[in-house]
């Protein structure tokens, strides 16, 4: 259940901290496939200690694997890396890019015929500039939502301060562009 994600998020935490990366992976991979709705909070600190180790090309094919298993989950990892700002990943910035193709306000917004068509460098630009943009948006929203009570909040949190329930707060992952207009 959701005591024992957390739990285990704690202890992949910890080995991350005490700088056992391998372990700390492997944790962080089974919490990856305990709860698709955390990715944006796995996947960074994935990365990170993938990083530490030099293995960035095991990183990707990580990433790649979950993409060939569950296609649906390159959402998840866009907006992972988008928040996380994680684009040194080959495998994230090719989520990224098909989220802003394929999401119909952004597809619109960059006009996505003309970016498929633009010089690599142009299309960098681009992507990079909305990625910059999606960042500010997501992180000025609340991200995370009690489904008990629907109390919001910026950060992760395992017990809800407004109904006082514990493991109901959750990711929302979604880019809350009403928060433009607001």
């Amino acid at each position: 259940g959701f005591g024992e994600l957390r739990s285990a998020y704690v202890r992949a935490s910890i080995a991350k901290a005490e700088r056992r990366h391998e372990e700390a992976i492997e944790l962080y991979k089974r919490l990856v496939s305990m709860d698709r709705r955390f990715v944006a909070e796995l996947v960074p600190e994935l990365m990170t200690c993938y990083c530490e180790l030099g293995r960035m090309a095991q990183f990707d094919a990580y990433v790649e694997g979950l993409v060939r298993k569950d296609p649906s989950l390159r959402k998840e990892l866009a907006y992972a890396a988008i928040v996380g700002d994680l684009a040194e990943s080959r495998a994230l910035s090719s989520c990224i890019e098909d989220f802003i193709m394929n999401n119909a306000v952004l597809a619109d917004l960059v006009n996505a015929e003309d970016l498929r068509a633009a010089a690599p460098e142009a299309r960098d630009r681009t992507v990079k500039r909305v990625v910059k943009a999606l960042r500010q948006l997501a992180l000025s929203s609340a991200r995370y939502r009690c489904t008990n009570c629907g109390y919001s909040t910026l950060r992760l949190i395992w017990h809800c301060p407004s109904c006082k329930l514990w493991e109901t707060v959750r990711p929302i992952q979604t880019f809350q562009f009403q928060a433009l207009v607001s």
